[in-house]
């Protein structure tokens, strides 16, 4: 009875405590987090089992973590010093490419500000120039060569060997002065040869024509026949015919002589020699060459587009190269074919007078008058400036301030430019410093 009471009481207590398994276990496991949070409790398997329950403790799960940890971390000192090193050299090479890098653009900026010309950022220097209307000459320039119609070879008109040279390249001759002498003594023993015979003919014509004489007074006598008197008639009439042709061979043979001695045909001066003592020269062999350097021209070429524009008698200006010296003439010849290869017209121009010792060869400016303008507006060529909107000049105000004029160009000559619009011809206008301007630009006058 008492033992079965007692076990009555206990089971009253025990489903008084623990009513339900998963109730208290739940209250537990709030109680404990409560008050210890490295207490956990973990079900396994069974959740109405109170046998397995398994209780873990965390105290030693995060000690073996903290342990795990503090040697990790013992670990990855180095490496984050590898690190912070690494960092730091990084740093080190940037500021030093920065500090390289503005150093370099400093010098740049310094080499440019000096290299650029210096200008005042509110007044600019310049020089000016005023302008008006003119009349102008256009021209065509072209190079011409200076040349000699007068060129004359002398030739040899014998054969035989050269004896004597009297002259040399750049001497001075006149008509008839002997050049050179050619060997001829063959030439003089031809005429030695042909006044004998011209003797012996003669000799027999004087007989015969004393014969003659007697004949006709014997004749009337009967002492003579009249055959005789006719045969000797024929033979006075065959000497007469030899001797004329002895002498006109005689002549001959005189003239070839006289060709032996090489004579000038003009003035002038030797250009060129082409032969010395000792050279066997034949009939038109070249001895020398003589200029005459009064009658000079020049020989100039244009392109074929200005054929139609070139006409004789058109005004020409000749400058002297290397000199200040200018020539005025005209257009003589125009050849009437365009050149197939080089296409282009030549033109002669004669020179007026030579007193500068021109010499054939040489090189000449040709200006050649192409328009007469009249009332022009002239500028010079530095006060057009390009810019993005087109070519302007810079004309300046009262108040020394500029205004940009967009103009339109002609022709470019001798430095100065034709305006065609934009300008009335009376403006003051901006010539050294305009291409730093802008309109409205204050600029200081330097002039």
């Amino acid at each position: 009875m008492n033992s079965q009471n007692k076990n009555d009481n206990l089971k009253e207590v025990d489903e008084s405590v623990i009513e339900k398994p998963e109730d208290e276990l739940q209250k537990q496991n709030n109680l404990e987090s409560e008050i210890n949070p490295t207490v956990t409790f973990y079900k396994e398997d069974k959740k109405d089992s109170l046998e397995n329950l398994k209780v873990i403790d965390l105290e030693e799960e995060e000690s073996e973590k903290f342990d795990n940890k503090n040697f990790n971390e013992e670990d990855e000192e180095p490496k984050k010093s590898s690190k912070k090193k690494i960092i730091i050299y990084l740093i080190i090479i940037l500021a030093v490419a920065s500090a390289f890098m503005y150093f370099m653009n400093s010098s740049k900026n310094k080499a440019k500000n000096a290299a650029a010309p210096t200008r005042s950022a509110s007044v600019i220097p310049v020089i000016t120039q005023q302008i008006h209307r003119q009349d102008f000459q256009v021209y065509e320039k072209t190079i011409g060569s200076i040349s000699n119609l007068d060129i004359n070879t002398v030739s040899a008109e014998v054969s035989g060997l050269v004896e004597r040279i009297n002259v040399n390249i750049g001497d001075t001759v006149k008509v008839g002065d002997i050049i050179a002498v050619v060997d001829s003594r063959t030439l003089r023993n031809n005429v030695d040869s042909q006044e004998a015979e011209i003797k012996r003919l003669s000799a027999l014509l004087a007989d015969a024509q004393r014969t003659q004489s007697r004949y006709k007074k014997l004749i009337k006598d009967g002492f003579v026949s009249q055959a005789d008197l006719d045969s000797l008639n024929t033979s006075i009439k065959t000497f007469q015919e030899q001797l004329v042709n002895a002498r006109a061979v005689l002549s001959n043979s005189k003239i070839q002589l006289a060709k032996s001695s090489i004579r000038a045909h003009q003035d002038g001066m030797i250009q060129q020699r082409y032969i010395a003592v000792g050279t066997l020269v034949s009939n038109s062999s070249p001895i020398v060459d003589i200029v005459n350097n009064k009658n000079l021209m020049v020989i100039a070429s244009m392109p074929e587009s200005f054929s139609s524009r070139l006409r004789s008698d058109q005004e020409v200006s000749l400058h002297i190269s290397g000199t200040d010296i200018a020539l005025k003439s005209k257009i003589k010849e125009l050849k009437p074919m365009i050149d197939e290869q080089s296409r282009s017209v030549s033109l002669i121009i004669y020179i007026p007078k030579n007193n500068y010792n021109l010499k054939p060869g040489g090189t000449m400016e040709v200006y050649i008058s192409m328009e007469h303008k009249k009332d022009a507006v002239l500028v010079p060529e530095a006060s057009v400036i390009l810019r993005l909107a087109g070519k302007v000049v810079y004309v300046l105000n009262e108040d020394n301030t500029v205004n940009e004029i967009p103009v339109k160009t002609g022709v470019y000559q001798d430095g100065l430019v034709e305006i065609l619009s934009g300008l009335r011809g009376d403006e003051t206008i901006i010539v050294d410093g305009a291409n730093f301007l802008s309109d409205k630009a204050k600029v200081s006058i330097t002039n």
